[in-house]
């Protein structure tokens, strides 16, 4: 859900105006051992704080990733790396040190002609990287 939540958190909560967005945080609450996911929070019951009586506490693990975020958040933003690349760790001497660069834009569309030319570069082994180009749709770069 996209809405704004400038409410209380018991209006939420409520059963005839639950907001299907704030039904989220019960995927923070639960863990799942074999997906490698552990509970943020846990659900509280407690009357005298809301008047539904939920209230959330964050865990140690919630902690830490809050942690985390935080520190994410003061770095700022990082520039984006490729969104797709040659997947080998070795290019051949044919190619030299010649990189095609190629627009996340290009080829767009219903036939996802990007990802077919990838899958063909990728077959011959020509060493490419897709990314957001503001010059052209194409470029070479040199290594």
């Amino acid at each position: 859900s996209n809405s704004i939540l400038n409410r209380d958190v018991s209006y939420y909560l409520d059963k005839d105006t639950l907001d299907p967005g704030f039904t989220q945080i019960k995927k923070l609450c639960s863990s799942n051992t074999n997906a490698g996911l552990v509970a943020y929070i846990k659900e509280r019951r407690n009357k005298s704080l809301s008047k539904h009586g939920i209230v959330y506490e964050l865990l140690h693990e919630g902690r830490h990733l809050a942690y985390k975020l935080r520190l994410a958040v003061q770095r700022g933003p990082h520039l984006p790396g490729p969104l797709r690349q040659l997947g080998r760790d070795t290019v051949d001497e044919e190619y030299g040190r010649v990189t095609m660069s190629m627009d996340f834009r290009e080829g767009g569309g219903g036939r996802k002609r990007l990802h077919k030319m990838c899958d063909l570069l990728e077959e011959y082994g020509v060493p490419y990287v897709v990314r957001e180009l503001k010059i052209s749709d194409y470029a070479d770069e040199f290594c």
